[in-house]
């Protein structure tokens, strides 16, 4: 009689174990981080509708971006393009959010309302045109962040 028992023992306790496993690995699943689309390479229009950026070189291709701490216009340039206007030097499809604090600026670019990306048949390219950013006061020497990323990326300048 006890040689059933421990042979009925063995697949209850396998049963328990793989039900504890199964669990575990839900919860480990549902609790990881997820891989936010934000830190993915900018491929084009994402969901949220914001635009990545760089500073632009104002002293041609291979100078590295230099602004100066009194400036008020920053030479930026989108990490994407529509490719449905590639030669097209109009920034109408973005819209700029400029946040000032006495720590730092930061510079969100957003899809315009009346962009249409249907239009461009779903491809974009990177187009490098510099966009010019208007400040409404100088930067002062304080940092630059691009509010595409979350938590913002920190764009260094000399």
């Amino acid at each position: 009689m006890t040689i059933s028992k421990v042979r009925r023992f063995v697949p209850v306790a396998l049963v328990v174990v793989g039900v504890a496993m199964l669990v575990g690995a839900f919860a480990a699943w549902r609790l990881a981080p997820s891989q936010s689309t934000d830190r993915l390479p900018d491929l084009g229009p994402g969901t949220s509708g914001m635009v990545g950026w760089s500073l632009a070189a104002g002293g041609g291709p291979g100078s590295p971006p230099k602004v100066a701490p009194d400036a008020t216009v920053l030479l930026v340039r989108t990490n994407w393009w529509p490719a449905c206007s590639p030669w097209d030097a109009n920034d109408s499809w973005l819209t700029q959010e400029i946040s000032y604090l006495p720590w730092s600026v930061t510079i969100t670019l957003h899809e315009s309302d009346s962009f249409a990306p249907v239009k461009c048949q779903g491809f974009y390219d990177y187009w490098g045109q510099p966009l010019e950013v208007h400040l409404r006061e100088p930067l002062g020497g304080r940092p630059l962040f691009d509010g595409s990323k979350s938590p913002p990326d920190p764009r260094p300048y000399p």
